[in-house]
């Protein structure tokens, strides 16, 4: 992705699978991500596993503003593993929380 604004990637009417894709392209080049949810408790994802949580779990708008900072780190030629793990770890943590069994296929 150029340079393309939150607000007109906003606009820009996103299949699923698009999203899905958009999301690959930034995550494709790690073999897993583990996610720490509390002090003693690790969960390893793989990057399919990853993306899936994001799309189900997050609202279109969230999807798209995490592309966007997402597109703003590798412009600056930094890893995003480090901002893909901190958001995977709120939304663990939260699906945890909440008592959600679906996560539980993750492990």
């Amino acid at each position: 992705m150029s340079k393309t604004s939150s607000e007109d990637l906003k606009k820009i009417p996103l299949s699923e699978n698009q999203i899905r894709g958009i999301l690959h392209s930034f995550m494709h080049s790690f073999e897993s991500i583990e996610v720490q949810t509390s002090k003693d408790r690790h969960r390893e994802l793989t990057i399919e596993q990853a993306i899936d949580l994001l799309v189900r779990n997050m609202s279109r708008e969230s999807i798209l503003d995490f592309i966007q900072q997402l597109n703003i780190i590798r412009e600056r030629r930094s890893s995003v593993l480090a901002y893909v793990k901190y958001i995977l770890t709120a939304l663990v943590a939260r699906l945890e929380q909440s008592g959600k069994r679906d996560i539980n296929r993750y492990h």
